[in-house]
């Protein structure tokens, strides 16, 4: 979305579905564009996910290793055993 937003401002039309192309745009906008995907939160099962399609598809070359656990998967990782007991807490506070 941010991508297609740039690209009508600074060049004039749009590319629909292409996440990747940044010809034409300026540095700054580059930049910008590198810092957000670093940023990006990606789940624990989205990387998980890719790795294993990765070695489905070669399988001899890709080598199984393991993912490391960010502190977010940390967190959820604790918050999950008390999350309906979180929930209700946010539903007495809502109804008050």
């Amino acid at each position: 979305m941010f991508l297609d937003n740039v690209r009508i401002k600074f060049v004039g039309y749009s590319l629909p579905g292409d996440r990747k192309t940044k010809a034409g745009l300026p540095q700054p906008i580059h930049e910008g564009i590198e810092i957000l995907k670093k940023h990006m939160y990606t789940s624990l099962a989205e990387v998980q996910a890719e790795r294993e399609y990765e070695i489905g598809r070669s399988p001899l070359t890709r080598g199984e290793k393991d993912v490391e656990e960010t502190e977010v998967e940390i967190l959820y990782k604790a918050m999950l055993p008390n999350l309906p007991q979180y929930m209700i807490a946010l539903l007495k506070i809502l109804l008050a």
